[in-house]
């Protein structure tokens, strides 16, 4: 395949981040994954230059060089940048919005058009992955990248987001077999909940709290049962947790953020004081959004 010669290159890219993941674990012995994506982005464009492998992140130069070979190309004749305020290591999807936008704009500066299928397995085969480039809100088998199912219903939720510190690294994580997310306890009544919500907020957040917790014997978070009592009292819809991150969720109805999330978020700071507040997103439907070429 031939890049566009003689035009002028633009293709802008952007991918959304995640808070933490709805489900996550065994489910029928299949690992799944339910992603949650939200209004924050990761965005890679593609202009002509020189690539400097340097400019990118190393999943992301690694995400380029897996996307070349799948095309059959031997190198990549543009310049390549990716800019991020997403944080790293927090359990936010970051590496997994980073390679998802570089694999879409790689492949679509060679006239590619990549599935989501094509893209979850060349993620996959860089890190874990958390499909948010794929439409909707995808549920994932972790291990294979097979979408198992797509939510076209959105929750009106706002997510409330705070972190406990330290990072993790999500491939050394996934490297001990004691934290291995399969190993809990089967999660199927809680996805075929999920399925039967719609867009009902207080399922989409039981399901999550039940997840979390049923993820503390594999990534033991001390907080969680403190920050789910303090949060019932506001009446959210739920409360989650990045399964291999240090990010704490809070779901909230989004017509309620206004009138009552300012006072949630000081009383989880009064009494857990070692939680930092990271601010308010909208749970949305992710996706890969393209543009130009």
């Amino acid at each position: 395949m031939l890049p566009f010669l003689g035009v002028s290159m633009n293709i802008v890219v952007t991918v959304p981040a995640g808070c933490g993941e709805i489900l996550q674990g065994n489910m029928d012995k299949r690992s799944l994954i339910v992603a949650c994506p939200v209004n924050l982005y990761v965005t890679a464009r593609v202009v002509d230059g020189v690539f400097d492998e340097l400019a990118v992140p190393e999943k992301s130069r690694r995400a380029v060089a897996a996307t070349l070979r799948y095309l059959g190309e031997k190198s990549f004749p543009y310049a390549l940048g990716l800019s991020s305020a997403v944080p790293q290591g927090k359990g936010m999807s970051s590496s997994s919005a980073d390679i998802g936008a570089v694999i879409t704009a790689v492949s679509a500066a060679f006239g590619y058009e990549m599935t989501e299928k094509e893209i979850c397995s060349l993620a996959l085969a860089i890190e874990p992955t958390d499909p948010v480039f794929c439409e909707g809100i995808a549920a994932m088998d972790r291990k294979s990248g097979e979408i198992i199912h797509t939510f076209t219903s959105v929750p009106p939720m706002s997510v409330l987001t705070f972190d406990r510190g330290g990072v993790v690294d999500t491939v050394s994580f996934y490297k001990d077999k004691d934290k291995d997310p399969d190993g809990s306890q089967d999660l199927k009544e809680l996805y075929s909940a999920l399925k039967k919500a719609g867009d009902d907020c207080r399922v989409w957040g039981a399901v999550a709290t039940a997840s979390a917790r049923a993820n503390q014997k594999i990534f033991y978070k001390p907080e969680l049962e403190t920050l789910i009592h303090l949060a019932e009292q506001y009446d959210v819809c739920g409360v989650g947790t990045a399964h291999t991150g240090t990010l704490y969720t809070v779901f909230m109805p989004s017509e309620k953020i206004f009138s009552a999330g300012a006072e949630l978020v000081r009383a989880i700071k009064r009494t857990l004081p070692g939680l930092q507040y990271k601010g308010v997103y909208t749970l949305i439907a992710g996706g890969v959004s393209k543009r130009g070429r």
